[in-house]
């Protein structure tokens, strides 16, 4: 029995086919890709294409669907933001009442 071996693929390439699906902003046919690829001098085959688009997909910095690949990956400042921020339902509440101030305000 042989086993397949899914090809090499150099850092090159995948760096040139992500900016290519950062750059389209829309879905993109794997076609298209390897067209814009041979357009920019750097020639690649389709299972050396599909291998850096795998990667994409499995770190899910992109996704496929019925139109073609699309980069989801965002760096955007607020996005980033948004992420650090962790609220945790076992915290602490931020002010607690002394008992003094409780027992003030009950005998009122």
């Amino acid at each position: 029995m042989s086993t397949l071996v899914s090809p090499d693929v150099n850092l090159a390439t995948v760096e040139h086919v992500r900016l290519l699906l950062e750059e389209a902003g829309v879905p993109v046919s794997r076609n298209f890709l390897l067209g814009q690829l041979a357009k920019g001098g750097h020639t690649t085959t389709r299972p050396r294409l599909n291998r850096a688009l795998d990667f994409f997909l499995e770190l899910g910095l992109a996704v496929e669907g019925s139109k073609g690949v699309q980069w989801t990956h965002s760096e955007s400042p607020s996005l980033k933001r948004a992420q650090s921020v962790k609220v945790s339902r076992t915290s602490t509440p931020r002010f607690r009442l002394s008992r003094a101030r409780i027992r003030s305000d009950t005998t009122r």
